[in-house]
């Protein structure tokens, strides 16, 4: 079961990156546009490494995946059977059958969204503590102009070499 939505996974991050890179690729003049996938082996081995990532931190969401993918052949399934029904009782049971399987999915589908959407604020605030920091190195930098320019002069200029760096 756990390898199944590992495969998933792939598959799907595959499918969101090969869409992101032909959207984003332009191949060079006079070049063959197949050479924009030589990049393919190193693109499928990022997602290999982030899904592996993902079930390692995160089993309960790759569960869930799991479960969407379950989720979605059933519905089709189920779709397929609803058009073939012939018998208005059938279709009734089948409808009730499709859309208790599409309230499921669609609930897993929030619950990952608000994953993906957590994930993002964490990095988000990360990154505004990086940037915090980095604004107050050169707000100090600023305030010691004088002071760093002074000590950088004296080291180009120093004519002990024995004390230099």
């Amino acid at each position: 079961m756990i390898r199944a939505s590992k495969s998933y996974l792939i598959f799907l991050f595959t499918l969101i990156f090969s869409i992101s890179y032909l959207l984003n690729a332009q191949p060079k003049e006079g070049k063959n546009p197949k050479g924009m996938w030589q990049d393919g082996p190193k693109i499928r081995e990022r997602i290999r490494k982030r899904v592996d990532e993902i079930m390692e931190k995160n089993p309960e969401l790759a569960k869930k995946f799991q479960r969407m993918r379950e989720l979605e052949s059933k519905g089709k399934e189920l779709s397929k059977k609803y058009r073939q029904a012939t018998n208005e009782a059938d279709k009734k049971a089948i409808e009730k059958e499709l859309k208790d399987v599409l309230n499921e999915l669609f609930d897993l589908r929030t619950e990952t969204k608000e994953f993906k959407a957590k994930e993002i604020e964490k990095r988000i605030k990360e990154w505004e503590e990086k940037l915090k920091d980095i604004k107050s190195e050169l707000e100090e930098r600023k305030k010691n102009k004088s002071t760093i320019i002074q000590k950088r002069f004296e080291q180009l200029i120093s004519k002990d070499k024995s004390l230099e760096w």
